[in-house]
């Protein structure tokens, strides 16, 4: 069955190191790993892509879903209408959708 990997967690959780370590080699759709590829990106000022990125990021999302590899997808988790939005869309196409959160305590994250 097809698999959508939905990832929730704060930005420095470790969601990108469970992804390595669990499922390597799934396509990874993430708005942050989509600013990176600007080329005026500046990790000092994330917000000025934020919006362009996310916009990418469901446009990818949409592309996916109409495929049948399996990937994941990294929300962040932070906006739930949105993500109960695309976990629907999904849902809708016969994806069977893996929900993993991960749970750092946020002092840990603002170390990363």
């Amino acid at each position: 069955m097809k698999t959508l990997y939905f990832m929730f967690g704060l930005p420095g959780s470790g969601k990108s190191t469970w992804i390595e370590k669990n499922i390597p080699g799934l396509m990874n759709i993430s708005a942050d790993g989509i600013k990176l590829t600007y080329q005026n990106f500046n990790q000092k000022n994330p917000e000025e892509f934020h919006e362009q990125s996310v916009v990418e990021a469901e446009r990818r999302f949409m592309d996916a879903i109409e495929g049948g590899d399996d990937f994941v997808f990294d929300s962040g988790g932070i906006n739930n209408s949105y993500s109960v939005r695309l976990i629907s869309q999904a849902k809708d196409k016969g994806w069977y959708i893996r929900l993993v959160h991960i749970d750092t305590p946020l002092s840990v994250c603002l170390e990363r």
